[in-house]
């Protein structure tokens, strides 16, 4: 059992209902129906595997911090080896990029572009501040694959979606740079949180319903709520509940988006929310 919750720990699965909002949006925003699929369901699993092996290879390369600051982690302390781990991540990436390529017939140059963005940022991130960007990339690159899956061209507010997915990555990526190391919180990239609202908000201003009004309201919220967390003081814990917030929120983001297409895709995206909450009680998001 330790080990099983080891390897939950290391790809942070609380975090996984995300990633399929993620995919999801993106799928409809390119034309695909409100029904379940195969690809879609391929789409799905290979996001997951690629999710959780590059989280993963997140604690591989940080072994060396984790030894001095995150000793509890499941390398430092025993749990697992850095072979074993090196070999679930692995088999992670082959298993995610065999599901997205064959089962789903998702774009192989997006699908490069993503992989590389993964593998980039867990190499580079405790050295380079600008890793944040290429964070924000994954999730970019997520959306495209996954609109990819539908159409062979990216249509506009798939582009959008991705965009704002990236900004609001960025900001919380600079916000979480800070946890582990209890460093001051850097404050202007915090604006970027409200970028995914600014674009639901565009792309249904011709048609604004109470489903996207709702979420508009439970997304500020979160966001505030977050934000409130932080002004409280800039104590590791304090910004790691912050942080694990505002990542639960991802889902608040894509309710936004899912609300262009009726109120029962937003309130999907809204239940997505608070799961990533309850899951959060039990693996921890970060």
């Amino acid at each position: 059992m330790k080990a099983l919750r080891a390897w939950l720990i290391l790809g942070r699965v609380s975090n996984l209902p995300t990633v399929w909002t993620n995919v999801f949006v993106a799928w409809l925003l390119s034309g695909g129906a409100f029904t379940w699929s195969a690809a879609l369901g391929w789409m799905l699993a290979g996001a997951s595997l690629l999710y959780v092996g590059g989280t993963t290879l997140n604690d591989f390369f940080d072994v060396a911090f984790d030894r001095e600051f995150r000793k509890e982690r499941p390398i430092p302390s025993g749990v697992l080896s850095r072979r074993t781990v090196g070999v679930g991540c692995l088999l992670y990436f082959v298993g995610g990029i065999a599901a997205i390529l064959v089962g789903a017939q998702g774009s192989w140059i997006f699908l490069a572009c993503l992989i590389v963005a993964i593998v980039l940022y867990d190499y580079r991130h405790k050295e380079w501040a600008g890793s944040v960007f290429v964070m924000g990339g994954c999730r970019f690159f997520l959306s495209l694959v996954a609109a990819s899956c539908v159409a062979s061209g990216i249509a506009w507010p798939v582009w959008i979606h991705a965009v704002t997915l990236f900004a609001y990555i960025v900001g919380l990526s600079f916000t979480a740079r800070g946890e582990s190391r209890s460093q001051s919180v850097i404050r202007w990239p915090l604006g970027l949180l409200a970028l995914p609202l600014c674009g639901a908000v565009w792309l249904g201003v011709s048609g604004f319903s109470w489903p996207l009004a709702s979420a508009c309201g439970l997304f500020l919220g979160a966001v505030s709520m977050s934000l409130r967390l932080l002004k409280q003081g800039e104590d590791s814990a304090r910004i790691g509940k912050s942080v694990a917030l505002m990542l639960a929120t991802i889902a608040l983001a894509d309710a936004m988006f899912l609300a262009e297409f009726g109120a029962v895709p937003a309130m999907l995206g809204v239940a997505v929310f608070f799961m990533a909450l309850f899951f959060q009680r039990m693996v921890p998001a970060t």
